[in-house]
C-alpha cells in the first residue's frame, strides 16, 4: 500500500474535513452515477432535476478533492459535451491510537493510498506571568547541559518557571523547544503522536504505523526506540513538565 501524509497536522485535519464535507447527499448521488459510467454535467442535471450550472459547481469541487476526473469531450446531438467519471471505488476510515487513517481505493490504481492523520497539538512552553529572579546557578547548569537534565524540588518552588524562562531564551535565539506537561490521563501513544510533529513526513508515517501495530499486537517494546531513532535529526530542547505524574 502507498502511504502518504499531507503537510502539517493542522493541514491534515483541514484537508480531511474538506474531503468529508464534499460527501453530502447530492454529491454522493453524483459520485454513484459517475461510478457507473462517464456522464456530462447536462445529463447529471437532467437526472438530478436541477440546473446544469449547479451541477458544474459541484463537479468542480469534487474534481478539486480528487474524487472526479475529466474523460474528455464527445460530440452528442450537435453539441460538444465534456464527460466526467468517479476516481474512487471506496474511502475507509480507521481510528488508530490518538490518530486515524484514511484508505482511498482509486479506480485503476495498483495500490491503495493510506493517509495518516493526527490532531495538531501545541508544544509551546507556558507563558511566564512574571520575571524569574535569582536561580542563576540553576540556570547556568541547565543552559550548559547538552544532555538530559532533571529539575526537582518541592511543589511550588518554581521549577516550571525556571525551565520556562530558559526555554523562552532558547526560542528567542531561534532554537526549537518542544514542551509537554504530563497529565494523569495521558497515554504513551499520545506523547509519541505529539512528538511526531517534530519528524520529517516519511518518519512521521513510519512511527504512526509502528504505533498502530503495537496497539493491535498489545506490545510496545521497540516503539520508544523507533521514536528516538526518528528524533535523530532534531536540534533543540524537549521538556517534560510534571514528570512525577509518571511515577507508579
Amino acid at each position: 500500500m502507498e502511504t502518504q501524509s499531507w503537510g502539517g497536522f493542522s493541514d491534515d485535519l483541514r484537508r480531511a474535513s474538506e474531503l468529508f464535507g464534499a460527501m453530502d447527499e447530492t454529491n454522493l448521488r453524483i459520485l454513484l452515477m459517475l461510478s457507473a459510467s462517464p456522464l456530462s454535467t447536462r445529463e447529471l442535471a437532467r437526472r438530478l432535476g436541477t440546473a446544469e450550472s449547479h451541477v458544474s459547481e459541484r463537479i468542480k469541487r469534487l474534481a478539486n478533492e480528487g474524487l472526479v476526473r475529466s474523460e474528455g469531450w464527445v460530440r452528442l446531438n450537435d453539441r460538444n459535451l465534456k464527460l466526467y467519471s468517479a476516481t474512487l471505488r471506496s474511502i475507509r476510515v480507521d481510528f488508530k491510537p490518538e490518530s486515524f487513517m484514511l484508505t482511498l481505493q482509486r479506480e485503476g490504481a495498483a495500490k491503495d493510498t493510506n493517509i495518516f492523520l493526527a490532531p495538531y497539538m501545541r508544544y509551546d512552553p507556558p507563558k511566564l506571568r512574571y520575571k524569574v529572579v535569582g536561580r542563576r546557578a540553576e540556570g547556568v547548569v541547565i543552559g550548559g547541559s547538552r544532555g538530559a537534565v532533571v529539575v526537582w524540588g518541592v511543589a511550588g518552588i518554581g521549577k516550571t518557571s525556571l525551565v520556562a524562562s530558559w526555554a523562552a531564551e532558547l526560542r528567542k535565539n531561534g532554537t526549537m523547544v518542544f514542551w509537554h506537561t504530563l497529565r494523569p490521563g495521558d497515554s504513551f501513544t499520545l506523547v509519541c503522536t505529539k512528538l511526531t510533529q517534530l519528524f520529517r513526513e516519511h518518519k512521521r508515517s513510519e512511527v504512526l504505523e509502528a504505533m498502530a501495530r503495537c496497539v493491535e499486537e498489545g506490545r510496545f517494546d521497540g516503539l520508544i526506540d523507533e521514536v528516538i531513532r526518528s528524533l535523530g535529526g532534531f536540534k533543540g530542547a524537549i521538556v517534560f513538565d510534571d514528570y512525577h505524574v509518571c511515577s507508579g
